[in-house]
């Protein structure tokens, strides 16, 4: 991972510099704004989560994430994180989206949240910005005494 300079009056304006060298590959991450680290999942077979801490430029592996298995492509991008530190993530070939309950804290099961129309993705947002609860069924009515899923 490198870390850019981006501000034009500065004198290594544009210059890479190297943060840390970690073989594996991920398609996108995640700030988290609970924990201010970064949280990316491998796209490899074995699927895990990882935790950047920007402050001592170090990667810990927090293990590997359950709830994946229907997936048949390990390609997941589209990362972002909510404002509660809620991690979703989206399979770049399928398009389902999955949330990672707070990673922070130890959370590793993704669950199913939505489906995108459009593959693949980039999942950069304001992480202060509460996510709106999906309405999954919302041409549906629901009769008297009916039970309803959420």
């Amino acid at each position: 991972m490198d870390k850019v300079n981006l501000y034009p009056s500065s004198s290594n304006y544009l210059v890479a510099n190297t943060l840390f060298n970690y073989s594996t590959t991920v398609n996108d991450f995640a700030f988290s704004p609970i924990d201010d680290n970064v949280y990316m999942m491998t796209s490899t077979s074995n699927r895990k989560l990882l935790r950047f801490n920007v402050t001592s430029n170090t990667i810990t592996d927090l293990g590997a994430i359950s709830g994946l298995s229907s997936e048949s492509s390990d390609s997941f991008g589209t990362a972002f994180m909510d404002s509660m530190g809620n991690l979703f993530v989206s399979n770049n070939a399928s398009g389902n989206i999955y949330k990672i309950a707070t990673p922070h804290t130890g959370g590793l099961t993704a669950t199913s949240f939505n489906s995108l129309r459009g593959t693949p993705g980039d999942g950069a947002r304001c992480p202060y910005q509460a996510v709106a609860p999906n309405a999954v069924k919302d041409q549906a009515c629901v009769s008297e005494g009916e039970t309803i899923t959420i």
